[in-house]
């Protein structure tokens, strides 16, 4: 006979608890590569905003024949 077997009901199911309870555990890995910063230049850092406006683009549907938006943005 197992040792749950003998025990009372209350028990049993406290020992099943307490087998089904995981502990979490702290993982951590090391990178396997290290990487630098790596500094990019879209060349608009230097350009002066003069004009902006919100506004929608559409685009035109051949097969059902009528404007679709794409999206909205500055």
């Amino acid at each position: 006979m197992s040792e749950l077997e003998n025990k009372p009901v209350a028990a049993v199911e406290d020992a099943q608890e307490e087998e089904e309870t995981v502990e979490s555990v702290d993982v951590h890995f090391e990178p396997v590569v290290k990487l630098e910063d790596v500094v990019v230049k879209t060349h608009e850092e230097d350009e002066t905003e003069i004009f902006k406006m919100r506004a929608k683009l559409f685009r035109f549907d051949q097969e059902a024949k009528e404007w679709k938006e794409r999206g909205t943005g500055d």
